[in-house]
């Protein structure tokens, strides 16, 4: 049928599509026999709206994460323990990476002419900027 062409009824053709492809977001043809479950809560952080990000694992097992906009960086152990390794500053991380024993930490500084990557010790301190 040439494009644009109606059925007899005054409709256009359309495709007869499975029901798992007919959602908001449709899954793609080799997708959609994949198993899937649906993600739950794990560990609430707080009750503020935050901008977490950065999520890498130490050598112990321990979850370090960020906040973007206040710059604090959080260490959530395997026992669900969250400590703030390094706590509200000027800092605007965008990435961690853990590299022989020190933090590394790409920030965005302010998002026009400055942005930095700085290291420090597991616990926070002794932050040089690299």
């Amino acid at each position: 049928m040439p494009a644009g062409a109606q059925e007899k009824n005054g409709t256009l053709p359309s495709l007869d599509l499975p029901k798992a492809f007919q959602s908001k977001v449709p899954l793609p043809v080799s997708e959609a026999d994949l198993p899937t479950v649906e993600a739950v809560e794990y560990f609430k952080v707080s009750d503020e709206a935050l901008q977490l990000e950065c999520p890498v694992f130490t050598a112990e097992g321990d979850l370090l994460f960020c906040e973007v906009f206040g710059g604090r960086v959080y260490r959530l152990t395997p026992d669900n323990e969250l400590t703030t390794v390094l706590g509200e500053n000027e800092l605007r991380p965008a990435g961690l990476a853990i590299h022989d024993g020190r933090v590394y930490m790409a920030e965005l500084g302010d998002f026009s002419k400055h942005g930095s990557v700085v290291s420090m010790a597991p616990d926070g301190t002794d932050i040089k900027e690299i």
